[in-house]
């Protein structure tokens, strides 16, 4: 939109305006000339009109691409609190705001997971996790859109963070049926391996046990049964 004014500040002073709302790098390069003229009233004879000009260069730019960029805090672990922040930068004579996205196969909202918090400060946007799950690993993008409709005009920049998680180390007790410390042969005896894995581990997984006896693996015979991870 373009629209001009001519103001009366003072008794013998104006101010004429041309607003560009806003400059398109298409249409708008060039020099522009203000020609004042001054013309007298038709009863005063004596007086002649008078005119003056001065212009100026006006150079509009493409749009850049905002710059985006993310910031980590927070430890790469489940069961942990962690937090993703994509800054954007913008040039600062822009009359929009850009709009910023996370997005995880698909874009991550405040409904996506109770865990999950997208958190808008300015021109920042912040993925706030509680804790780390196993299913939060991932590829996160952040993408940054600016558009000026008014001259049809868009710039997108982006920013991509990977988050790789490691399955905790699983809690493992050996107990058994018999605690003397010499066992008589013609006794029976079991032992029980418990394992308990991280609760943080959401993701499916296969759990596999290997029983050895002095660094030699251990099969099922007709004396020694082995039975589960159940």
């Amino acid at each position: 939109t373009i629209t001009e004014s001519l103001t009366q500040t003072d008794t013998n002073r104006y101010t004429a305006t041309l607003e560009f709302y806003p400059l398109s790098a298409t249409y708008d390069n060039g020099e522009y000339q203000c020609t004042v003229l001054v013309t007298a009233n038709t009863d005063d004879t004596y007086t002649t009109n008078i005119t003056n000009e001065t212009s100026t260069d006006v150079v509009v730019e493409d749009l850049p691409n905002p710059e985006v960029v993310t910031e980590v805090t927070g430890l790469e672990k489940p069961g942990e609190p962690y937090n993703l922040t994509c800054i954007v930068t913008v040039v600062d004579r822009l009359i929009v705001s850009p709009v910023i996205e996370w997005s995880k196969e698909s874009v991550i909202g405040e409904e996506n997971d109770i865990s999950v918090y997208p958190m808008r400060y300015k021109d920042q946007l912040s993925l706030e996790f509680e804790f780390l799950n196993t299913s939060d690993a991932g590829e996160y993008t952040c993408d940054a859109t600016v558009t000026v409709t008014q001259i049809g005009v868009t710039v997108t920049n982006s920013s991509v963070e990977v988050l790789e998680l490691q399955i905790p180390v699983p809690l493992v007790e050996v107990t058994r049926t018999q605690v003397y410390d010499n066992l008589l042969a013609g006794s029976t005896l079991t032992i029980y391996c418990d394992i308990d894995i991280d609760v943080n581990v959401d993701t499916p997984f296969n759990v596999t046990t290997t029983w050895t006896r002095n660094d030699t693996v251990l099969v099922s015979n007709s004396r020694v049964t082995i039975i589960g991870p159940y």
